[in-house]
């Protein structure tokens, strides 16, 4: 905010209309208000603040010690203040509440107060509030300052800066909180301090947990035996003599323990990993093993079936030269009259002892019977069969027609229905 022009009337130690061109010392960039005590230098700050708020914290008492004590009952009282912000150049006019004489009848009566906020636009001053309310919301938005903010930062009550003059430390300090408003930092100190205080207790439990964990790894080191020389000391020291070293220290000597552990662990994994190839060797000639013994086991089992035989080689010998003397004692079994019909056809007790050739020449005859068919052959069949008693058969074994007996089946009979080597087959009752 920037001040361009005051104007006083009736106001403080000023009866007359006083006018205070502030851009007269704008291009010094900074003035100073002097004069004598009772001049009106702090009147001109509380014309400000008067107009820009509608209140003098040098008067805390209220408003009505704002009119000057010179006025007679008709002069008027009124500030004006023109300022400007980034939002535009704006003009504030503003009485305060005083008595005055009535006009009509005698006596006195209140003079209400009075404030109207205009707004520059270029070609002249444009009404934009006329109420306290209005003009108060208005000025809010505008300075972007309360009134205790404006005196803090911009104007400096007199009353409050000689308490600050004559003050102790202490008091000063409070004054200064209270000026100024410094108590939201006083709460984000405290806030801080709160924080700090929990991190510290948070870090102190970490600390003791980060103290038993490397107490526990030294006692590991200890009894694994991971220690150096140079190391020794540290990770035996306990009690007392823990603190002797710092934590630093530890963690250090633990570092390289972990680095000797680290290379163990790498020698006992190489040391397994040659194990299991030998295990996987040893596996392989165990197999083969395995397979050698059951080799060796059926070369026994042969060996012994072998020798076992060749003990049975006399006896078998023996066998074969008595079934050889046997076959060359027997005498073939010859038919000593067949007939035409029954050619080729042995009797049963002498079929073991015939060949291939006597046994496909039954085979031709029996598809010949079987050609002729009819009566001829049914003939033939009964003349076959009957035909038996004049055959004779010579042979060791007896013949499988015996006297008085039952011919055997499909050898010819009267009746008969088999399936011997002499005929077809009969219907049963032909």
């Amino acid at each position: 905010m920037r001040l361009h022009r005051l104007e006083v009337e009736g106001f403080g130690p000023f009866r007359s209309r006083q006018v205070v061109d502030f851009d007269a010392f704008a291009d010094d960039g900074i003035f100073l208000i002097a004069g004598r005590t009772g001049a009106g230098k702090s009147s001109i700050l509380d014309a400000v603040c008067f107009g820009l708020y509608g209140g003098v914290p040098r008067y805390e008492g209220g408003e009505k010690r704002l009119r000057s004590d010179h006025c007679e009952p008709d002069d008027p009282s009124e500030v004006v203040v023109e300022f400007s912000t980034p939002s535009g150049r704006f003009r504030v006019t503003r009485s305060p509440e005083y008595l005055r004489p009535a006009k009509r009848g005698g006596g006195m009566t209140k003079q209400a107060s009075a404030v109207a906020l205009d707004e520059w636009r270029g070609d002249g001053w444009v009404g934009r509030a006329a109420r306290a309310v209005d003009v108060g919301n208005e000025l809010d938005e505008i300075l972007q300052l309360s009134r205790e903010q404006f005196l803090q930062v911009i104007l400096l009550a007199q009353n409050r800066f000689s308490e600050f003059l004559l003050a102790g430390s202490r008091e000063r300090q409070a004054l200064l909180r209270r000026l100024f408003g410094t108590q939201r930092f006083e709460d984000v100190q405290a806030r801080f301090d709160e924080r700090r205080r929990a991190a510290e207790h948070a870090l102190s439990a970490r600390l003791a947990t980060v103290e038993a964990r490397v107490d526990e790894a030294e006692r590991l080191v200890a009894r694994e035996g991971l220690a150096g020389e140079q190391d020794d000391d540290v990770t035996e020291a306990t009690g007392e003599r823990a603190g002797a070293f710092s934590v630093e220290d530890r963690l250090a000597a633990l570092t390289r323990a972990k680095a000797r552990a680290d290379y163990r662990a790498e020698r006992r994994a190489s040391e397994q990993a040659e194990a299991e190839k030998r295990s996987v060797a040893a596996d392989a000639v165990l197999a083969v093993t395995r397979e050698e013994q059951h080799a060796q086991r059926e070369r026994d089992r042969a060996r012994v079936a072998l020798e076992r035989l060749d003990a049975e080689i006399p006896e078998i010998d023996a066998a074969r030269a008595e079934l050889a003397r046997r076959r060359a004692q027997r005498r073939p079994c010859v038919p000593r009259r067949r007939s035409r019909q029954s050619a080729g056809r042995v009797p049963d007790g002498c079929r073991g002892r015939t060949g291939r050739a006597d046994r496909v020449g039954r085979i031709r005859d029996r598809r010949r019977g079987r050609r002729e068919g009819g009566a001829r052959g049914g003939r033939a069949r009964r003349m076959g069969g009957g035909s038996h008693e004049g055959d004779r058969c010579l042979g060791t074994r007896p013949c499988a027609r015996r006297a008085g007996g039952r011919p055997r089946r499909g050898t010819g009979g009267r009746g008969g229905r088999g399936r011997g080597v002499d005929g077809p087959r009969r219907r049963r009752g032909t």
